[in-house]
């Protein structure tokens, strides 16, 4: 047992050994593919040894090279089409790699411990589209740091400390798709910080510090189609923030400051592409009239997580028959407005089954007679099940021929014809109960002030008379039971 500790330490010495992380790219491993789609593995080691990986040799030797009996001599490095890097912290990466290996396509130098790029040899790097620095210990993004690599496609900058993006770090002429800036520390954006991206498509700005989205910011990118602003610190949106012609698809804006939205946010019809709006889990309390009325094409909108008590569909466009998702669960909901079988024939409401109606029990709680109790127990939230049509079932349902078939319209009429049926029988059990109540009132007020007059003999005397109409006696009589008065004659 005494010995016991030798084999944990053992096991940690292992991991240290294989964990160690060096400069020098030492060695290699090939992975066989098709022309220039072969994969190239660069492995660091802990001193210098010559090795022609970064050398004009034709054919070149890996430690695995072994396993592919054809290319037992070597590859050639024309053949590579991959990248990777292996035991390395901050690699000493010869400027030639690109003019040696012309035909890469990806570049990944992620988790190097990278703190600046160094990318000169872009000039060389004319086959170059996908670039991966994640995960480094980055803080600029400076000026021409990213070399002329003017044929990028994809640049994955996510996971570093970059608080800065020069406006020039971008070559003049590029064709970048995808900038992936996530989990950084940006907490300002200059408004010329991606002029010259006038190809990207994917503009991914989640978890950082932004506060403020600058104007114009995005007024170059016309083929703009994701933009993710999400899990950031923005209260405020600038009137001419989304103005450009672009055909924007996705927007999310979630897990931000906002506190309201007004029309001009999205004004001019530049969103009249998207379909996808995210506003969860800011603090937004209040929609103006018109804010969405220019998405004409929005299918899913989600206004979860905000501290919104009333919504009117005006907020929508006039008739917003694409949208098929509005979530409005975990907010202070007690109204909402307007939202009809024409203004939304083909969307769902989710969060109704946390739709708050209780201030009408609470009209009834200061009440104490027995039959109002009973009726506000029947007061009940649930108006609608969760995610089916919340429609005006008075309105008649209409059917798009174009969008549905006769089978999904016959079963839809059948399924909103079942909600007409219970939404009657509701609101006559309703009006039943209302004029209940008020036969109740009426008559415990009757009772209550008529037991308050003053009591009263209903006659004060018999009056008997003989056949001559002479009177013989009078009775009085100070009884309260007597309730007619008679006259008897004899």
């Amino acid at each position: 047992m005494n010995r016991m500790w030798f084999i944990p330490f053992v096991l940690t010495l292992i991991h240290v050994a294989h964990s160690a992380r060096y400069q020098n790219i030492g060695s290699c491993y090939y992975f066989d593919g098709s022309f220039a789609d072969c994969n190239l593995t660069l492995i660091c080691v802990s001193s210098a040894a010559y090795h022609n990986i970064f050398t004009d040799d034709s054919k070149t030797i890996c430690a695995n090279q072994h396993l592919y009996a054809e290319y037992e001599d070597g590859y050639r490095k024309p053949w590579i089409g991959t990248i990777n890097f292996q035991d390395c912290e901050r690699p000493v990466i010869p400027s030639n790699i690109f003019e040696l290996y012309s035909n890469v396509h990806t570049y990944n130098m992620s988790d190097l411990g990278l703190t600046s790029l160094q990318m000169n040899s872009c000039q060389h790097a004319k086959n170059l589209l996908k670039f991966n620095a994640s995960m480094n210990k980055i803080i600029e993004l400076g000026k021409n740091q990213l070399g002329d690599c003017k044929f990028l496609i994809e640049a994955d900058f996510s996971f570093n400390r970059i608080s800065k993006i020069d406006p020039d770090f971008f070559p003049v002429e590029n064709q970048l798709e995808l900038l992936n800036l996530r989990f950084n520390n940006i907490s300002e954006l200059a408004v010329h910080s991606f002029q010259h991206l006038v190809e990207l498509k994917q503009l991914l700005l989640s978890n950082n510090q932004i506060i403020q989205i600058p104007t114009f910011l995005l007024h170059t990118m016309k083929n703009l189609i994701e933009i993710d602003f999400s899990y950031s610190k923005i209260a405020k949106i600038n009137a001419f923030t989304f103005s450009g012609d672009f055909e924007l698809e996705i927007l999310n804006l979630s897990h931000n400051q906002l506190v309201s939205l007004e029309w001009k946010f999205f004004k001019n019809g530049n969103l009249k592409h998207l379909e996808q709006l995210d506003l969860s889990s800011n603090s937004i309390g209040e929609i103006k009239s018109g804010t969405f009325s220019s998405m004409i094409n929005l299918r899913v909108l989600n206004l979860a997580q905000n501290k919104l008590k009333s919504l009117n569909a005006n907020i929508l466009p006039p008739r917003a028959k694409h949208l098929k998702t509005l979530t409005i669960a975990q907010n202070q909901m007690q109204e909402l407005i307007g939202f009809t079988n024409y203004r939304i024939p083909n969307a769902k409401i989710m969060g109704m089954s946390e739709f708050n109606c209780s201030y009408f029990n609470t009209v009834f709680q200061s009440l104490t007679w027995k039959h109002v109790d009973v009726v506000s127990k029947l007061i009940e939230c649930n108006t609608v099940n969760e995610g089916t049509d919340f429609n005006d079932y008075s309105d008649v349902t209409e059917f798009d021929e174009d969008e549905i078939d006769d089978g999904k319209a016959k079963k839809q009429y059948s399924t909103v014809k079942e909600h007409n049926e219970s939404g009657s029988g509701l609101l006559v059990s309703t009006w039943i109960n209302a004029i209940c109540l008020i036969i109740i009132v009426l008559v415990l007020v009757w009772v209550v002030f008529h037991k308050q007059l003053p009591k009263k003999n209903f006659f004060t005397s018999v009056l008997y008379r003989r056949g001559d109409h002479e009177s013989l006696n009078v009775i009085e009589n100070n009884g309260y039971d007597v309730i007619d008065k008679r006259a008897y004659e004899i």
